[in-house]
């Protein structure tokens, strides 16, 4: 009986990361949820490195796969920062919202080259917001650029 509920169980973990990813391939909106983004700052994580450097006129996170091809959030100063309340915002969207730990589970192969169709980044639009944000009452969203996708089949 044990047996039948622990494959239940992967199953239904297996059917609704697969529903999610879809969900998320329609979408033209992307919001990333990243660490300290308005600082210095890198972790590794199981299967990819996290960075986030602040330059005077843009901030720039990265995120590195095992086999070292970067995927690079490109965000300049110039470019406006929304801020909405954590509520409402996290109702409307909570289907549409990555985190680091969901990146994790995923792989960034599959998530950004597969599902989101990065290889032309230019069809969906991305914001992302500190995890820290999600504690307050209000959300800080950056609008940023996804450059540097570069996936090969070598």
């Amino acid at each position: 009986m044990k047996i039948i509920f622990i494959i239940f169980i992967l199953i239904a973990n297996l059917n609704l990361y697969s529903q999610d990813l879809e969900h998320l391939a329609k979408q033209d909106t992307i919001y990333i949820v990243l660490k300290d983004i308005d600082k210095n700052y890198s972790k590794q994580y199981e299967g990819f490195k996290y960075r986030s450097t602040v330059y005077p006129k843009f901030s720039e996170f990265q995120l590195t796969g095992e086999d070292g091809i970067p995927i690079i959030i490109h965000a300049p100063k110039a470019y406006p920062v929304y801020s909405v309340k954590k509520k409402i915002f996290t109702h409307k969207n909570i289907f549409n919202i990555i985190d680091l730990e969901y990146i994790e589970k995923i792989g960034i192969a599959k998530l950004f080259a597969q599902t989101l169709g990065l290889i032309n980044p230019s069809r969906k639009i991305f914001f992302v917001l500190d995890e820290e944000d999600l504690k307050k009452k209000y959300v800080r969203l950056k609008k940023v650029e996804v450059i540097g996708v570069l996936f090969s089949k070598i």
